[in-house]
């Protein structure tokens, strides 16, 4: 009985019947037009709803195509930035490589009196230098190291593909060397104190010697396995030591400062 009281489902039952008796008596009465026209009148709304239904789904496939098409087209640029990266590589290594042989050839062309050996400095320590040349290269231990601002250090230990480098600056160095400005022969020796400015001593071996500040002191080439006319660095200091009276000199490393990348080291022969 409730549901007969219900106001939608009588609403409901009077357009059923309506729809169901309204037809049979215009079709009884020959007026099948007016069903048809009916029928497209209250097709309309459905009609639009479909259609916009169909053009949701439309909109829908040319969302997922443009998002496929976006995506395709970050993934080519993707590519094309990643070609140009190594590129880009490719051209600094090409750089580095002509920088490097520049090196090369100008130190050369410094020492080409004698034979040397070129290599890279891989890594440095407080202690040591590390390159990337050794044994299989003619590398010895006691060899001579340079760069293009002038002396390094020596050889301490070979091996094959690498080598350690002693700086000439650190304790245990002795080398034979000029003050070029006055001709006055001496010894440059390493000095705990001042080894951590990259300096070092020369003792004069003249008490008349007059070693100056801004002197330039290389390599003799006397009594030791450098070779001379190497740069080892400018005279910061001078003084006269107490009890011989010979002058006493604090070298500055001309190559302490300079951290090269490319060094030559002195080949020791077969």
């Amino acid at each position: 009985m409730k549901l007969l009281t219900n106001k939608f489902f009588i609403i409901c039952l009077c357009v059923a019947l309506f729809f169901s008796v309204v037809p049979t008596v215009w079709l009884m009465l020959g007026r099948s037009d007016l069903i048809r026209s009916t029928v497209n009148t209250v097709a309309v709304p459905f009609r639009w709803v479909g259609s916009k239904i169909s053009d949701g789904f439309k909109g829908f496939g040319s969302y997922f195509s443009s998002m496929d098409r976006l995506l395709k087209e970050n993934e080519d640029l993707t590519k094309e930035n990643e070609s140009l990266r190594a590129e880009i590589y490719d051209l600094k290594r090409i750089e580095k490589e002509n920088d490097n042989l520049k090196k090369y050839i100008n130190l050369d062309s410094n020492y080409q009196n004698n034979k040397w050996i070129a290599a890279k400095v891989v890594a440095t320590t407080d202690l040591v230098w590390t390159i990337n040349c050794g044994t299989e290269a003619g590398i010895k231990t006691g060899r001579p190291v340079v760069s293009s601002s002038g002396a390094i250090g020596t050889v301490t230990e070979a091996g094959v593909g690498w080598a350690y480098v002693k700086p000439i600056w650190k304790s245990g160095v002795s080398i034979s060397a000029v003050d070029v400005d006055t001709d006055c022969m001496g010894e440059v020796t390493s000095s705990t104190d001042l080894a951590i400015k990259g300096q070092c001593r020369f003792s004069g071996t003249e008490e008349s010697a007059k070693m100056q500040v801004g002197d330039i002191v290389m390599t003799s080439g006397m009594g030791s396995s450098w070779p001379g006319n190497v740069v080892i660095g400018e005279i910061l200091d001078v003084q006269y030591d107490a009890f011989s009276r010979v002058p006493v000199a604090v070298v500055q490393i001309a190559a302490f400062t300079n951290n090269p990348d490319v060094v030559l080291v002195l080949d020791g022969g077969s």
